[in-house]
């Protein structure tokens, strides 16, 4: 995995840093690029509204979790 976030960030602007964390809510992994420069996210996937339908469509089919249950 290390190797494949190397080379991927090889390809992106040289001022953007790469970071991959993982999302309790939803169950998966967001990768964001961030602009060294202003500290701002200029990219993500999956994207901000695609996490909302995910955390959405889990709550409606009933996949969400109460863990202070």
């Amino acid at each position: 995995m290390r190797k494949a976030l190397e080379a991927l960030e090889k390809r992106l602007p040289v001022n953007v840093s790469l970071d991959i964390t993982y999302d309790d809510t939803i169950k998966r992994e967001v990768v964001r690029g961030t602009s060294k420069v202003t500290g701002e996210t200029v990219m993500e996937f999956p994207t901000e509204q695609m996490q909302k339908l995910i955390r959405g469509l889990r709550e409606e089919l009933g996949l969400t979790v109460d863990e202070q249950v």
